[in-house]
């Protein structure tokens, strides 16, 4: 759930830091927004961070980058969106287009 949370070895700014700027690809389907998805949780902290798992992507794309440009930190993630796709991984690789 976010940055939260996160045993001790993860949780330092060093550690935030590197994370932050490791090349990681985010993939989201811009079609991944059913709320009702069998396997979306639900729960209360899940929730705050969105309806659906594109606006949970999204959110988790904008705390980072923000956290990062907050701290003058690297920040390498890439952001890839797949118009129209949902919960689909293999879908979503080759549909999708990088968002910076």
């Amino acid at each position: 759930h976010g940055f939260g949370g996160l045993p001790a070895e993860l949780a330092d700014d060093e550690a935030l830091r590197r994370y932050l700027a490791a090349r990681l690809t985010l993939y989201l389907g811009t079609g991944d927004i059913d709320p009702n998805d069998d396997s979306l949780s639900r729960d209360e902290e899940s929730m705050k961070q969105g309806p659906h798992r594109y606006a949970r992507g999204l959110a988790t794309w904008e705390f980072a980058q923000r956290v990062a440009r907050e701290r003058g930190w690297e920040f390498n993630w890439r952001k890839f969106e797949a118009p129209g796709i949902g919960h689909v991984a293999a879908e979503q690789v080759g549909a999708g287009r990088e968002i910076r």
